[in-house]
């Protein structure tokens, strides 16, 4: 197998393990196995696990923002893609929540790198939904976006991290919906609560 696909191979395998698991039981014997590869040949590829650790994170980030990505292509509504950020991030959440507290728990620094990284791509991903609902009149007129953004940052920014984390994901999600709900017009609020419900099944299949 060449050295980039056992590369991409180890990385899907670890990552599904730790989503699993945990990354405390999880080692690095164990993807080893898992994969009929020598340690020596995952060492040649990861160092450390702390380095696959975050390879693995990457790479579910990556995931994360080719969803993201499909659906601003598929969906010209600003309105759609704010409540499919939200739900992405409180999904997310639910399903990683063994590995997050692991992280955080044994890998403190990772975590806090990792949380504040997905929060600020997140709050990228709203700015542009932002300016594009304004454009579009789905916000009310007085909004002004650079100072909605800085608040959208402040929340992130002091989002307790010492809770558990599937809990400070969810929080921050919520924190975000309801704080731009509040800056949608009438029509946009009314299209925004009705499609909440059908954006979290369709996450939840996938």
């Amino acid at each position: 197998m060449p050295s980039q696909e056992l590369h991409d191979k180890i990385v899907e395998t670890a990552t599904s393990m730790f989503i699993q698991h945990g990354c405390r039981r999880i080692t690095m014997d164990n993807i080893a196995n898992e994969l009929h590869i020598s340690k020596r040949t995952l060492y040649e590829h990861f160092e450390r696990k702390e380095d696959l650790l975050m390879d693995c994170f990457m790479y579910m980030k990556r995931l994360l923002d080719e969803k993201i990505h499909k659906q601003k292509l598929e969906n010209e509504s600003p309105v759609m893609m704010l409540l499919y950020i939200f739900k992405c991030l409180s999904v997310y959440s639910s399903k990683v929540s063994l590995l997050l507290t692991d992280v955080r728990n044994h890998y403190p620094e990772i975590y806090s790198q990792l949380f504040y990284s997905k929060a600020k791509i997140h709050a990228g991903h709203m700015g542009q939904a932002l300016r594009r609902a304004k454009e579009m009149g789905d916000l009310r007129p007085n909004v002004n976006i650079e100072n909605a953004m800085e608040a959208i940052t402040y929340i992130i920014k002091n989002i307790d991290t010492e809770s558990p984390p599937s809990e400070a994901l969810n929080t921050l999600s919520e924190s975000a919906y309801t704080f731009v709900r509040g800056m949608l017009s009438i029509n946009a609020i009314e299209h925004f609560d009705q499609l909440e419900t059908r954006i979290r099944e369709e996450l939840q299949k996938n």
